[in-house]
């Protein structure tokens, strides 16, 4: 579990509690939870400023002989920007993104996967801007994965109104794997009733050891 993220200024309120439950209702089915802290938590929002500039110079390279004239304008601001990335600053975030890599590496040591909030906030009614303009913190939380190639993936969790996301993220090469611990997360977190224990007879424990309840 990574405390730093349901603790990130970006959260709501109601995102941390739908998120909190989800991981409690875990928790109470046999699920081995403990949090996980790492430097590379500690400033999240710096990982959103790597990824924008690796992603908005590589695709301003690919649209650069494109007619854009019918881009949508936060699409052509983006690859304004991706232009105005110099080598030496696209080189320091190529760099920055594999320390990134081995330090993601090193927090999934000795768990299955890693939890948190997908998103800030429940889902909005239009997608927030990308790489420009105010930061709405979109990929605050997804972006350090699509920075280094670690699979993830997004739960919805049960709350009032608009969905709110769980994200689970595992190693990289081991897709399936993550897909089998969210198949039977989901399962736990969508079951009706107060007593989630009772879930565990039919959750398949997607693990290499069958002896040891999954931990986030």
């Amino acid at each position: 579990m990574l405390g730093a993220q349901l603790a990130d200024p970006s959260v709501t309120p109601e995102v941390r509690e739908a998120v909190g439950a989800a991981l409690s209702r875990l928790a109470a089915a046999g699920w081995q939870l403990r949090e996980v802290t790492a430097p590379w938590l500690d400033d999240l929002a710096a990982w959103e400023d790597v990824l924008t500039v690796i992603v908005s110079r590589e695709a301003s390279l690919v649209h650069a002989d494109r007619d854009q004239s019918r881009y949508a304008e936060g699409t052509r601001a983006l690859l304004a920007h991706g232009a105005s990335v110099g080598d030496d600053e696209f080189a320091r975030a190529l760099g920055q993104r594999g320390e990134l890599t081995a330090a993601i590496d090193a927090s999934l040591d000795g768990v299955d996967v890693l939890a948190g909030p997908t998103v800030g906030y429940q889902a909005p009614e239009q997608d927030p801007p990308f790489g420009v303009g105010d930061s709405s913190a979109e990929g605050r939380f997804t972006g350090p994965y699509n920075l280094t190639g670690h699979p993830a993936i997004s739960l919805p969790v049960p709350a009032p109104g608009l969905p709110v996301g769980l994200q689970l993220a595992g190693r990289r090469g081991r897709d399936l794997a993550l897909l089998r611990v969210a198949a039977a997360a989901e399962r736990l977190i969508a079951r009706p009733g107060p007593d989630p224990a009772e879930a565990t007879a039919t959750a398949t424990t997607p693990t290499a050891n069958p002896d040891r309840a999954e931990e986030t």
